[in-house]
């Protein structure tokens, strides 16, 4: 067994080791922000399910609003996530904020909330990655939970073997996911603007799905409310970074803020232009492929570009997952030193990782993937559910902890932070109100 053991993870780490394990900004950018780099990769199609089949093609009329007010709720986030990760060096995020600022069943709400948040973010990535390999492999369809648990298990295996060793593996695909999808982009633009780019033209029956409902044109706020709950699961991810600081190399609050920083721009331009091609394709979600698949293939054709957008684009949401193995194992041991959890969450495996939190994200991940078929929008609503309490709570705290300690600064970064909570705690709503009403 022994031997076993040290084939699939490798030699042992002593505990004086550690330091070696860390992460850098080359390295840390991709294994933090991995997830919600990849979530472009659905959400700008979440926002077209909603949208597309109940208003038709009127629908590219609002999609670009709802974009931006993601893009703007992005940029609130990550003002409010730079303030922590300067404020709490030792991690934990959202958990941490609530405990220290809003007292203990708050906290234990937002570490909840967390939970659910990472390992929906294993289910939905791996599946979304599924999706993305069936698209270019159609015969691979039977197959998808299979494919998904493969995954699973292979993203638990490499994260067994350390955190630097893993890292290394899946941060080349990252950065050739975000070097695709700016080529992509840059294309698309420059065709579209030369008038060489047209709207992608669909058969009757691909249509048929998406003939505007007139019964829905009376609630068109909440349709619109809906698409943006849906379409932040783009922002989900952000908060990985300030829940992960301990795990950066020294100076480790100025290396975790400046991942955050690079995260949020790469966000914007992919995120942005990606919207801006759906819009002017008049894309449409179809079963058996993604947005992302059918714009690649109105700008490059079925040639070498467009297969290397759909392997990077499968690679970077099997990846995407890897966020939640850096988090939420650092938030168990979190909640385990405080006596919430086991305390075998608080142990270190024989790479120095936290094992235990390493192999109770997998199992949990299989089932939902099982039980959901492999079917990323059918796991989204929980997957925003998780999203929105967390960033509730860690802006409010935030909102709090000006409020008390009113050092320099401390009205304008409040009133950022009271902004944020509102329209994240609206956004929760949403998800629990507007989303079940619109599904009636």
């Amino acid at each position: 067994m022994t031997k076993i053991k040290n084939a699939l993870l490798g030699k042992s780490l002593r505990s004086d080791e550690i330091k070696h394990e860390r992460l850098s900004r080359r390295w840390g950018l991709p294994i933090l922000a991995s997830d919600a780099v990849s979530s472009v990769a659905y959400a700008v199609e979440e926002i077209i399910i909603v949208l597309v089949p109940l208003l038709g093609f009127a629908a590219f009329v609002y999609v670009p609003g709802v974009a931006g007010a993601i893009i703007l709720l992005l940029l609130l986030l990550v003002f409010s996530y730079s303030q922590i990760i300067s404020h709490y060096p030792n991690g934990g995020g959202a958990y941490i904020v609530s405990k220290e600022n809003l007292g203990e069943k708050p906290a234990l709400i937002s570490a909840a909330a967390l939970m659910v948040d990472y390992i929906l973010t294993v289910a939905v990535s791996i599946s979304s990655s599924t999706m993305a390999i069936v698209a270019a492999v159609p015969s691979l369809d039977p197959y998808r939970i299979e494919i998904s648990v493969g995954c699973i298990l292979i993203v638990t295996l490499i994260n067994l073997r350390g955190m630097r060793e893993s890292s290394k593996i899946f941060g080349i695909p990252t950065y050739a996911f975000i070097f695709a999808m700016c080529i992509m982009i840059t294309v698309g633009l420059f065709k579209l603007f030369s008038g060489t780019l047209m709207p992608i033209s669909y058969t009757p029956d691909q249509l048929s799905g998406v003939l505007p409902n007139q019964a829905f044109q009376g609630i068109m706020v909440l349709l619109l409310l809906r698409a943006f709950s849906s379409g932040c699961s783009a922002l989900t991810g952000v908060e990985a970074v300030s829940n992960a600081v301990p795990a950066f190399k020294t100076p480790e609050q100025r290396n975790a803020r400046h991942v955050l920083y690079l995260l949020a721009g790469i966000i914007v331009v992919v995120f942005g232009g990606t919207i801006m091609l759906a819009v002017n394709l008049h894309v449409v979600h179809i079963e058996g492929t993604t947005v992302v698949a059918q714009i690649a293939q109105a700008i490059f054709g079925r040639n070498f570009f467009y297969y290397f957008v759909q392997l990077t684009t499968s690679l970077i949401l099997i990846i995407a997952a890897n966020t939640a193995y850096n988090g939420l194992p650092l938030l168990l041991y979190l909640l385990a030193h405080d006596q919430y959890v086991p305390r075998q969450f608080s142990q270190r495996g024989a790479k120095l990782s936290f094992s235990n939190g390493i192999l109770f994200i997998s199992v949990v991940a299989i089932f939902l993937v099982i039980v959901f078929h492999s079917d990323p929008h059918h796991l989204m609503p929980l997957y925003s559910v998780g999203v929105f309490i967390s960033f509730t709570l860690s802006q409010y705290g935030m909102f709090r902890k000006w409020l008390r300690e009113k050092k320099t600064g401390w009205q304008y970064k409040s009133l950022i932070n009271i902004f944020g909570a509102v329209v994240t705690g609206a956004g929760s709503l949403i998800t629990q109100v507007v989303v079940p009403a619109t599904n009636l």
